[in-house]
């Protein structure tokens, strides 16, 4: 009998972690979250991006020294096992960039009228 609950246990355990797994441990959602002062920065934007399994806390001290030092940017976490990589990159890289390229493009803008009339 002690046999037969010791091996029920372990069965438990295993559907367990194979629910937690396939319920978003190892699988993260979409999110973003901005650092520095992107609207106002006189340095270049980051964008951090994670690898396969990771999500954006593991780049946080990364993203931290960073702004202790000026920079401002973007922190991207995307589902990295949902989709191929190509796709992946087309849907949640390519477009959290282009609208740090958007403002760039503004900033840039600014400070060209502002030398002009200097």
């Amino acid at each position: 009998m002690k046999n037969i609950k010791n091996y029920i246990l372990k069965i438990v355990f295993l559907l367990s972690v194979t629910i937690n797994i396939n319920a978003g441990i190892l699988t993260h959602e979409f999110r973003t979250e901005e650092f520095g002062n992107i609207e106002k920065t006189d340095k270049d934007i980051v964008i951090l991006m994670h690898g396969i399994y990771s999500k954006l806390d593991n780049l946080e001290y990364i993203e931290k020294k960073l702004e202790e030092n000026g920079y401002s940017g973007v922190n991207i976490q995307y589902p990295t096992t949902k989709d191929e990589i190509q796709d992946i990159a087309k849907k949640y890289i390519e477009p959290e960039i282009e609208k740090k390229i958007k403002i760039l493009n503004e900033i840039n803008k600014k400070r060209v009228s502002e030398n002009k009339k200097n």
